[in-house]
């Protein structure tokens, strides 16, 4: 049946596997324990963007005459941005009219001449300290103030025609602001 050798062979190659998985496994518990330490993986998510505005008023026009309202005048519109402290935004205009419109005729009346500039440290009552010069015709990145706040000021120049009808003119002016992850 079996030849007595290949019966040693067996028992001497099974003693050989033997004698090698026992070095292995007193090699490694002659290296100590494992250890672990298991971290948290977080993430913070920054507070909702909160916007609110005060409109640009030019007051009284008269015919024929130009009037312009800077973004340092205290009747210049105002955007006030709320949002994570320290965060970088990009400041996008929607809508930035060519003439304001006579909701009752009609009739239009150009505004242009598109000036802003925006800081984060003023109370929202005039542009002084301006830090970042607004762009109307494309994006703007500015940053929230260490206490999350930005604030926008926008001026602009009517021009009523010599024959322009009395009445109340208005358009909306419109930003976007958007976190830019910076």
């Amino acid at each position: 049946m079996f030849r007595r050798s290949s019966v040693i062979r067996y028992a001497v190659a099974t003693a050989a596997a033997l004698t090698l998985s026992t070095m292995v496994a007193a090699r490694a518990s002659a290296q100590g324990p494992a250890v672990s330490q298991p971290i948290q993986a977080r993430a913070d998510v920054a507070a909702a963007l909160t916007v609110s505005g005060t409109d640009l008023s030019f007051g009284t026009v008269f015919q024929g005459i130009n009037k312009t309202v800077a973004p340092s005048d205290l009747t210049a519109g105002r955007f006030a941005v709320t949002g994570a402290a320290s965060s970088g935004v990009n400041v996008t205009w929607t809508s930035v009219p060519t003439v304001l419109t006579n909701s009752v005729s009609g009739t239009t009346m150009p505004i242009g001449s598109w000036t802003g500039c925006a800081n984060g440290v003023s109370d929202g009552s005039a542009a002084g300290g301006c830090t970042t010069s607004i762009n109307f015709a494309g994006t703007t990145a500015a940053t929230l103030s260490a206490s999350g706040e930005l604030y926008i000021f926008v001026g602009a120049t009517v021009q009523p025609a010599a024959t322009q009808a009395a009445g109340t003119y208005a358009a909306p002016v419109t930003v976007q602001i958007a976190y830019n992850g910076l």
